[in-house]
């Protein structure tokens, strides 16, 4: 199998030594990985160039991670990913994984779209959010080195099991997607805030009247819907109305 070593179209990478789960290796490894398994189709699509720049540190902490669309010198697409998020907490590869998949996400999720006259190119959040488990995080893992240290949950370790089961391949890429999930729970749960804390096992019951462009007010919304993204299930109502 051909793992996603080969470097690409990169802007600007600032060297230094990291102590988190993810060290600068790996970033950069994943980050290649996810980009190279769409320039293909961002070309086919928009006819247009996906970029791809990359700050482990020294990028200031204005952004963590970002997409982007400029019409200079040709159609581009840029993806900025920092190494603020590894750098903050020990989140999985996998994890960090889903996150640069969210930024894909915007690019290609399709509808529903955000309105703004700047980004209208731009899927909704929780649309990215449903597109990193459905469809991106499926193309990364064709190419992503083998990861045999990941947890697991019970309940979603069973789903996995009755939607995939009968293609081991399949299977154990949901196992591996779970277990993003898992590590983004708890990096969620780390920033202090009980009120915002989420959990695999809770739902959020909100109905929005209209599909939120934004982030939902709610953590627990964006776990639902990495949830539903990776078994193909509805939108959840907390941020999606058809």
């Amino acid at each position: 199998m051909r793992f996603c070593f080969r470097l690409l179209s990169i802007l600007m990478v600032v060297h230094s030594v990291g102590s988190a789960a993810i060290n600068e290796s790996t970033f950069g490894q994943i980050n290649r990985c996810v980009v190279e398994a769409y320039q293909k189709e961002v070309a086919d699509t928009y006819n247009a160039e996906l970029l791809l720049q990359e700050y482990w540190i020294g990028f200031g902490g204005a952004f963590k991670v970002d997409s982007t669309w400029r019409q200079l010198n040709g159609k581009k697409f840029l993806l900025t990913l920092t190494g603020k998020i590894p750098n903050v907490t020990e989140i999985s590869p996998e994890a960090y994984a889903i996150v640069v998949c969210h930024e894909m996400g915007h690019i290609m999720g399709g509808e529903p779209r955000q309105k703004s006259k700047l980004a209208v190119w731009s899927s909704v959040e929780g649309q990215a959010d449903y597109y990193a488990t459905n469809v991106c995080m499926w193309q990364y893992l064709k190419a992503a080195k083998e990861n045999k240290s990941i947890q697991q949950h019970e309940t979603l370790g069973k789903k996995c099991k009755q939607k995939f089961g009968e293609d081991e391949a399949s299977y154990l890429k949901c196992l591996r997607i779970v277990s993003g999930i898992i590590s983004l729970q708890n990096y969620f749960n780390n920033d202090g805030n009980e009120k915002n804390r989420v959990s695999i096992d809770a739902v959020d019951t909100t109905e929005v009247s209209e599909t939120l462009e934004k982030y939902p007010a709610l953590n627990q919304c964006r776990m639902d819907t990495f949830i539903a993204g990776l078994f193909n299930e509805p939108r959840p109502a907390c941020w999606f109305k058809k």
